[in-house]
């Protein structure tokens, strides 16, 4: 894999909207790498997990997983030229899932299982080969679900666990899936999806009943993430439309209307996180003037509110998550001495 590419290529819709600034106090994590992508909370075990990836200067990178019990970081796995892109447990195991092709020396395509121990492939050496990517990993009523890219002829982009082996999901979707939720235990997958089956698709699907609706034709195949929070469905993209449904850079859904949240602004969200009954996202916004910033701002289902982020020179925010009381913020970032850190954590004062 080559350097982590986030395009920040499109003007969408930010945050004149936010009400408030809060203060916040910084302090560093200090985990190994360049740049950490990717942050997993374990609130179970209390264990934060990351994927720090680190550029070498032949133009190849390694991926480094380490967890963090709030004292101390430990490396559980080393991945060469690959990325890990989603993480979620089964049966207790911790599930990784990306573009990779080995795990320490060990041949695992794209998704592997941690059991404390060791590292196994999910599946006979995985799931794809070289150049496949797993974009998104859902649990739907006790079954394991894989959403991405997989580049097979017929196009089949959607995955389902048996508990020994892989199989297609249902019908076949035609186009990569970048989201996978589960919202009142019912499917939604988006992405750049053009079809599934026969079924011309806009941005995001719904599977219930045994079949796939399309959810607006208002989307256009720009939505790239998507979660829940206070009994609704959220996500952001590029969205069109402003009579019938809602033009923006995030949205929700409760079922039956999908709703525009804030004023028309714009910006590129890179992350979401639910956390302390507020929404998080973050990404890189503009001002009125053009002027672009990385910033968090958390809305509470009222109101929107911006953390204050001057205290540091954020690049990339590229994950959000979070440990006890805090947020924890991942990316490029550096401090006013210009120094690299990769992931820090935010408490409100």
């Amino acid at each position: 894999m080559s350097k982590l590419k986030y395009k920040i290529a499109v003007l969408m819709i930010i945050c004149n909207y936010c009400s408030s600034i809060w203060a916040q106090s910084i302090t560093e994590i200090g985990c190994t790498g360049d740049v950490v992508n990717y942050t997993f909370k374990d609130d179970s075990l209390n264990i934060l997990y990351v994927s720090c990836v680190t550029y070498n200067s032949d133009g190849s990178n390694s991926t480094s997983i380490q967890k963090w019990d709030g004292t101390i970081w430990e490396e559980i796995a080393s991945i060469i030229n690959g990325e890990v892109k989603s993480m979620i447990k089964l049966n207790g195991n911790l599930i990784i899932a990306g573009s990779f092709i080995g795990i320490d020396g060990n041949i695992i395509n794209n998704i592997a299982e941690w059991n404390d121990t060791s590292w196994n492939a999910l599946g006979i050496n995985g799931l794809g080969n070289a150049g496949c990517a797993i974009n998104s990993l859902c649990m739907i009523n006790g079954t394991l679900l894989a959403g991405g890219d997989f580049g097979k002829d017929p196009v089949n982009n959607l995955f389902k666990w048996n508990g020994s082996s892989w199989l297609p999901f249902q019908q076949y979707v035609n186009g990569k899936v970048l989201s996978l939720c589960n919202f009142n235990d019912t499917l939604y997958l988006c992405g750049d999806i053009e079809y599934i089956d026969t079924l011309k698709i806009h941005g995001i699907a719904r599977y219930s009943d045994s079949s796939w609706t399309n959810l607006s034709d208002c989307f256009a195949g720009n939505v790239f993430n998507m979660i829940t929070f206070d009994g609704k469905l959220y996500f952001s993209g590029l969205f069109g439309c402003i009579n019938d449904n809602p033009s923006g850079i995030i949205a929700s859904y409760d079922g039956s209307v999908i709703t525009g949240l804030g004023e028309r602004v714009r910006a590129f969200i890179t992350a979401m996180h639910v956390f302390d009954d507020k929404l998080y996202i973050g990404g890189e916004f503009l001002d009125t003037l053009g002027e672009s910033a990385q910033k968090i701002a958390a809305w509470d289902g009222a109101a929107w509110r911006e953390i204050d982020f001057s205290f540091v020179n954020i690049s990339q925010i590229m994950s959000i998550s979070h440990f006890g009381s805090s947020i924890i913020v991942a990316g490029r970032i550096k401090d006013e001495n210009n120094s690299v850190r990769k992931i820090v954590e935010y408490n409100q004062e």
